[in-house]
């Protein structure tokens, strides 16, 4: 019931306007912070008396636990996905989302890592209000827990629709969802549309389940994304980010997301394999032409021109002799035997 009334609210915030639900973000980042500030100078009376690595053997798998808490670090995507918003996104996105990733990789490493030096690893896994324990203003904890909870909201309730909505235009989805109101274009009919998703997830109410399958398609964008980055680099001469990344990390980095899918959800995987070739064959069978281009068209003509320059380096040996028939003159329906003597020859 509380998670249907903060979605309703966040919803309305949103359609009403984007520049209001923005300026509570700066609110919540604060009440954030005094979170933090109050768990790092509060108290303990579980102290262990060695700091102890190792794992609990009534702990939960590796893999649960990432795919439990993968999802609350893709906030940084907030940004990216409303480029469209931003006045200089060549420049803002980059340098926010890596500044994004740099500030929640310190803070997620270095709470858990206080945490185990402050409280006994026993005491952790079976104490579940551990943290309003010795926190300094235990109030704040709670008050951190739901602004990080409506912060994540918020974001994804401003970025999908807009994802939608700028799909809508490539008219990969409905032109229903295209349509924007006001000045700043606000996708209303796209935001309908995400509250209604989010509002299931709400109602299912197996979060857990949900968390792990929410990550197997964010893992799936992530490989994609990377592997295109692998292929435009390799074969799109327009391919030039302000900031380069070898080919071979990108590579790496596509092989880990599908090597941890495998290990985190199986099914989940084949899911996502399933929808995401449902929807390769959908946009295949519509033929749409993007003003972006298509890169496969630089993969094919670098396979050609590496091909031709070895074939000029190389001796061609007898056995791969193969005749090019350059011209057949006159009318092809009175010669029809000699357009299929070409045809055998050239194909």
């Amino acid at each position: 019931m509380t998670g249907t009334l903060v979605l309703v609210l966040i919803t309305i915030l949103a359609f009403i306007s984007t520049s209001l639900v923005l300026r509570c973000q700066f609110f919540i980042l604060g009440i954030i912070a005094l979170s933090l500030l109050s768990i790092l100078f509060g108290h303990s009376a579980h102290v262990p008396a060695k700091l102890s690595l190792m794992p609990l053997e009534s702990a939960p798998s590796m893999m649960v636990l990432f795919g439990i808490f993968f999802p609350a670090v893709t906030g940084f995507e907030a940004g990216v996905s409303m480029s469209g918003d931003l006045k200089d996104p060549k420049k803002s996105i980059p340098s926010g989302t890596i500044l994004a990733i740099a500030v929640g990789l310190v803070v997620y490493i270095s709470l858990p890592v206080f945490l185990l030096s402050r409280v006994d690893a026993r005491v952790l896994a079976d104490n579940p209000k551990i943290l309003w324990e010795i926190s300094l203003f235990p109030p704040l904890v709670i008050a951190g827990i739901w602004a990080a909870t409506i912060s994540s909201a918020i974001g994804s309730i401003l970025g999908a629709p807009r994802i939608l909505q700028a799909t809508a235009i490539d008219t990969i989805t409905p032109k229903f969802f295209a349509k924007g109101h006001g000045k700043e274009n606000e996708p209303r009919n796209a935001l309908l549309l995400t509250f209604v998703i989010a509002l299931s997830g709400i109602l299912i109410g197996e979060l857990d389940i949900i968390a792990r399958v929410v990550s197997t398609f964010f893992l799936t964008m992530y490989g994609f994304l990377n592997l295109s980055c692998a292929i435009e680099s390799w074969a799109s001469s327009d391919f030039r980010p302000d900031f380069k990344i070898p080919k071979w990390v990108s590579i790496i980095g596509f092989l880990t997301c599908f090597n941890v899918m495998i290990e985190l959800d199986l099914l989940a995987l084949i899911g996502g394999i399933l929808i995401m070739g449902g929807l390769l064959f959908y946009l295949k069978k519509r033929e749409l032409t993007l003003a972006s281009g298509d890169v496969w068209e630089n993969v094919w003509m670098s396979v050609v021109r590496k091909g031709l320059y070895k074939l000029s380096q190389a001796n061609r040996h007898r056995r791969n002799r193969k005749p090019n028939i350059l011209l057949f003159n006159g009318d092809t329906e009175a010669r029809p035997r000699l357009v299929q003597f070409g045809k055998w020859h050239c194909c």
